[in-house]
């Protein structure tokens, strides 16, 4: 996400609004600390924040679109495959019926599509966000007017919550990096959610929770770089 001129349009706006990254951040705290009683300054540095943050497509003309959209209807899609291949390491795990294997699958994944993808989506796009406009105030500062062009290789693991759109592979390669990431989201909840809401015993539960994910993100991602391999050639 960093690089060229991405997020250029965020920084002009802080600035025409007169805001410091520090002034930003206190106001923000201000703002929700007393009750969101804002002055015409503050309500003024809101807006900046709200706009840099929420508002990414100011960034660059061609902003290109969240992976949230592109990634989470496909995991609705294969829903019901994956607890299908989940409930089979249910029943071998926890010696359960059929019945009962699909439901401790089928509760641990809708939690865990419903809550944790779109959440570890978010929190991967404040880091880019928050990660990215740090780079582009430091050089500024600096007097270089643009990060480095090692900065944009550096920020890359974090660029795939928002892709530009610039180059066909770049859709398939976001995916399948942000599928690493909601893996690890995935075991750490449905864990949680089956020591919390079944009656089974702890280290069955790490055990299916990691094998389980392994199963079903494997084969994602083998899908996903399947894709990418695709787009690659074709180009």
């Amino acid at each position: 996400m960093v690089g060229g001129g991405r997020c250029g349009g965020a920084v002009i706006m802080l600035d025409s609004a007169g805001v410091r990254p520090s002034q930003l951040i206190a106001s923000v705290g201000r703002s929700f600390g007393g009750g969101m009683r804002l002055s015409g300054k503050s309500l003024k540095q809101t807006v900046a924040f709200a706009a840099t943050v929420l508002a990414p497509s100011v960034c660059r003309a061609d902003a290109g679109a969240p992976m949230i959209l592109l990634v989470w209807p496909g995991f609705w899609i294969l829903l019901f495959p994956i607890i299908a291949v989940e409930a089979a390491v249910a029943r071998r795990i926890f010696k359960v019926p059929w019945r009962k294997a699909f439901h401790i699958s089928a509760d641990a994944n809708l939690t865990s599509t419903l809550i944790g993808i779109p959440l570890t989506w978010l929190v991967m796009f404040a880091l880019e966000m928050l990660v990215g406009t740090g780079l582009w105030f430091g050089s500024r500062s600096l007097g270089s007017g643009e990060p480095p062009a090692w900065a944009g290789y550096a920020m890359l693991p974090l660029s795939a919550a928002w892709v530009s759109g610039e180059e066909a592979w770049a859709v398939p390669a976001a995916a399948a990096w942000l599928s690493v990431f909601f893996f690890l989201a995935s075991v750490w909840i449905e864990r949680w959610i089956l020591t919390r809401r079944h009656s089974l015993p702890a280290e069955e539960v790490r055990r299916w929770s990691w094998q389980a994910n392994i199963l079903s993100y494997s084969v994602i991602e083998v899908l996903l770089l399947a894709v990418l391999g695709w787009t690659l050639i074709v180009k």
